[in-house]
Parts: structure tokens; sequence; C-alpha cells
């Protein structure tokens, strides 16, 4: 497999960027859930109680189960030999 360094490093800023960007999501979720359960007065580890609590924590859950099954899918992909 050929090397790109002028590809490489035009796409470099913007693989940092994504980074910032996932960071970011995969610690705002959280804290609205963490945020919510202090609102609502819902303490761990009871996942219910008033619908906005619900509603946030469901959100959370999908969003968890959304990162996990695509990692698995990378995985399973980049596992698989193309001979």
């Amino acid at each position: 497999m050929q090397e790109h360094p002028e590809l490489q490093a035009a796409v470099a800023p913007f693989s940092s960027l994504l980074t910032a960007v996932i960071l970011c999501t995969s610690s705002t979720t959280p804290l609205g859930v963490w945020l919510a359960r202090m609102t609502h007065k819902v303490m761990p580890p009871v996942v219910t109680g008033p619908p906005e609590f619900e509603r946030t924590f469901r959100a959370h859950v999908w969003w968890l189960i959304s990162v996990l099954s695509n990692e698995e899918r990378q995985t399973y992909h980049t596992s698989q030999s193309y001979t």
C-alpha cells in the first residue's frame, strides 16, 4: 500500500477536530444523565422516575448501544482477511 504524506498532512487537523468532537459528545451524555438525576432526585442505581429523567436516561443508553455496536462492526470488518 502506497503512503501519501501530503494527504496525511492535510487530514491530520480534521482527525484532531473529530477526536475533540467525539470526546465532547462522549462526556456530555453522561453529564446530562447526572444532571437529570440531581434535578429529579433519582439516585443510582434506580433508573425509573419522572418522564424527563427517563427520556434522558434512555437517550444515554441508546447512545452507548450505538457506540458499542459500531465498535463491534469496525472490529469485525478490520479483522476480515481480503485475500
